[in-house]
């Protein structure tokens, strides 16, 4: 059955706001053909002819080779990271050597093959990063690549094992390279992961903290957690001659002033209870 390597990369993409809607539309209408056709070849009891499956196996491992290696370029001259500038100079010369071998092994064997040209899906995913620029393009580069990788290494680990003639024998050539690589973008790609989830943190911790100062500056009432003056409590004397309180403030010195002050200080001193 045919693997579709960008499938598993075009899902990582779009996870990252990377979406390629013109390769989806691409592999489902391929996908939907290929499973009609394989249907068709079931209910007749029909074999699939094994120079045909050998030659399709051939130009599609052509067409991975050249987008590995355009893309590979384009990787060199726009990516913002030096370790990915790196990895891509490695994946355009393993892919050339790669496509090098298909070619020599498909000519001992009769099978034609263009090692220059794209089917439409590689062409369409290849359309697609050449639109993109900076760190968008970084980023799209590196986890389609990862997931096109994974694809890669089972299609070719199936090949190795199961396969037979020029198949197993292209397929035994270039896996290890495919699995390199493959380790490369995945190291890659969970470091662009976490420092992507430590800046969504970051940010989502400093809009918490924001919100909480500003509510708790709003929240104090005035005079909030101080402790009250103690002159503003009420002063109550107690008069010698009665034992009963007095205004702070005792005017006359007569009984009916005094009297009158006393009545004053009871009043004073009710009011002082009431409180």
């Amino acid at each position: 059955m045919k693997i579709a390597r960008h499938l598993i990369g075009t899902a990582a993409a779009a996870a990252l706001m990377c979406p390629l809607s013109i390769c989806v539309a691409a592999d489902n209408t391929s996908s939907s053909s290929a499973g009609s056709s394989s249907s068709s070849a079931q209910m007749a009891g029909a074999t699939a002819n094994p120079q045909q499956e050998t030659e399709h196996f051939f130009k599609e491992n052509a067409s991975d080779n050249t987008f590995e290696v355009k893309a590979a370029q384009l990787a060199q001259e726009r990516a913002t990271d030096d370790q990915v500038k790196k990895v891509a100079q490695t994946i355009a010369q393993d892919h050339q050597q790669a496509n090098q071998q298909l070619q020599q092994i498909a000519q001992k064997n009769n099978i034609t093959v263009n090692p220059d040209e794209m089917n439409p899906v590689h062409q369409a995913m290849y359309d697609d990063l050449q639109k993109k620029q900076g760190e968008e393009f970084t980023r799209c580069y590196v986890f389609d690549m990862a997931g096109g990788h994974h694809a890669d290494v089972f299609k070719l680990n199936y090949a190795a094992t199961k396969g037979s003639g020029p198949t197993k024998e292209y397929a035994t050539a270039v896996l290890p390279h495919i699995r390199h690589h493959l380790s490369e973008f995945d190291r890659i790609s969970r470091s662009m992961s976490g420092e992507m989830a430590r800046g969504s943190e970051k940010t989502k911790t400093g809009g918490s903290a924001g919100a909480s100062g500003s509510s708790g500056d709003t929240a104090q009432p005035a005079g909030a957690g101080q402790m009250p003056d103690e002159s503003s409590f009420p002063t109550i004397h107690h008069d010698p001659n009665t034992g009963g309180p007095e205004g702070r403030d005792k005017q006359g010195s007569n009984g009916s002033s005094t009297g009158s002050g006393s009545g004053s200080s009871s009043s004073s001193g009710s009011s002082g209870s009431t409180r």
